[in-house]
């Protein structure tokens, strides 16, 4: 999945949902934001401290193309996704 946009988190969020919170709240104030990914990283491979980024899609999450099940935990570890379908989108 390409992101349009990606935004670090601030070192003190430490904990998978504060992360979540954070970028929905980012997310709900870009108006093209559509679909939103949550990882967490590490800055060195097998590092301690990991940190966290938020990743923005303008367009809807399509689970056929952007869904690979069954893979193995890469080093970059897993995502959370979430949706924000119709947001950005002007009224009929």
């Amino acid at each position: 999945m390409n992101a349009s946009s990606a935004e670090a988190l601030p070192n003190n969020i430490t904990e998978d949902c504060e992360a979540d919170k954070a970028c929905q709240d980012i997310c709900s104030q870009e108006p093209s934001c559509k679909f939103l990914y949550v990882q967490r990283l590490f800055g060195d491979y097998g590092g301690a401290t990991p940190y966290f980024q938020c990743y923005m899609n303008t367009a809807d999450f399509d689970e056929t193309r952007d869904l690979q099940c069954g893979r193995q935990e890469g080093i970059w570890g897993m995502a959370r996704g979430f949706d924000a379908c119709g947001r950005g989108v002007a009224p009929a």
